[in-house]
């Protein structure tokens, strides 16, 4: 599923047509066609064409062409030819490239029926892609759902190449988080969270701070272990009873909650604050991984949909020991996912 260099130049220059004035395209298309009209002598159009400066950019270029040729220069072949497949290439910047790119994933392994999604942007030609392992979760065929995910990935980011990525939805949060894992920390990805009401949509995260933070803490400093249990709790607290099937007390843990027991869905809605922790989440994580020689994090969260996806981005096969990802349910952590591990080889059954 590789992007080959072909691929990166179509889009590169899709994206640098995109971003290209739309007053010098219209300027370049004009010109184009007083130099097609010239090379067919067909000037005598000239005298009921007035549309902008069409007159002015006749009189300009057949000025230069006298100077410089005698006026022969484009009646030419390959000059005719020339011309005609520039202006077919300008009129295709306006009506095929006349909008921004933009892949959109739809993400569900709970439910098919999910809110829609509003798009912020009018001008954005919008590719949708769903990923549905609904009846994989259901049957608990969680390395089938894994490799789906895996596949799905690697299509949109060979078809998407350097246009802007967004996801949505709501998926178990081990699938979330590999889902990250996987896209890797990029800049032009939008995630979107959905407020819990009835009516609400998914909507972008706002770039506006709302100051919301995090206190983090390091437990079971003098134990000897090569494991780390990071506990991440912002829309509920994680309970130390929940966790006995981990064994957390045989391991180094770092508790990450929110301030003030600031618990909730809606707690954190945009990307300012959500960077901001997470940069401290992976500063002291790796802090400790690398004072205690730490082979693998286990990770058990109760956060949003959009923070979970961000968080695993940031993880790294280079620089990160191997990680496992839990499954919240029925007050226990009944099974993970080793996120770097391949689809068959995935699943963990703590059960």
């Amino acid at each position: 599923m590789g992007f080959t260099i072909a691929d990166k130049c179509r889009l590169n220059t899709e994206r640098l047509v995109y971003k290209t004035p739309k007053s010098f395209k219209m300027t370049c298309l004009m010109i184009l066609v007083v130099l097609d009209l010239m090379s067919f002598k067909l000037t005598w159009l000239m005298e009921i064409i007035h549309i902008g400066q069409i007159q002015d950019i006749y009189t300009t270029i057949s000025g230069l062409l006298e100077f410089i040729s005698g006026g022969e220069t484009l009646t030419s072949p390959y000059c005719k030819g020339l011309l005609l497949i520039l202006t077919v290439l300008n009129v295709w910047s306006f009506f095929v490239v006349n909008k921004e790119k933009f892949y959109l994933l739809r993400v569900s392994s709970f439910s098919s029926d999910m809110a829609d999604v509003k798009i912020s942007k009018a001008d954005t030609q919008v590719s949708y892609k769903n990923l549905d392992v609904c009846d994989e979760m259901k049957n608990g065929d969680v390395p089938s759902a894994v490799e789906k995910l895996d596949h799905c990935i690697a299509d949109v980011k060979k078809a998407k190449g350097c246009a802007r990525f967004g996801v949505y939805g709501i998926m178990h949060t081990p699938l979330l988080f590999r889902l990250g894992y996987l896209i890797g920390d990029q800049d032009n990805i939008i995630l979107y969270h959905k407020i819990r009401s009835n009516d609400s949509l998914f909507t972008e995260w706002r770039k506006e701070t709302e100051h919301y933070r995090v206190d983090i803490k390091e437990e079971n400093e003098n134990i000897k272990s090569n494991i780390l249990l990071l506990e991440i709790s912002m829309s509920f607290p994680i309970k130390d009873s929940e966790l006995t099937d981990l064994h957390p007390a045989a391991k180094h843990i770092l508790k990450v909650k929110s301030k003030d027991d600031n618990f909730g869905f809606d707690v954190l809605k945009n990307i300012t604050d959500a960077d901001a922790i997470r940069d401290d989440i992976m500063k002291e994580m790796r802090r400790i991984c690398k004072k205690y020689d730490i082979k693998k994090v286990e990770i058990v969260m109760s956060t949003s949909v959009a923070f979970t996806i961000y968080l695993g981005m940031a993880f790294s096969k280079q620089h990160d020991p191997r990680c496992v990802v839990y499954h919240y349910e029925k007050r226990h952590y009944p099974w993970g996912i080793d996120i770097d591990a391949a689809p068959h080889d995935c699943y963990i059954d703590n059960d």
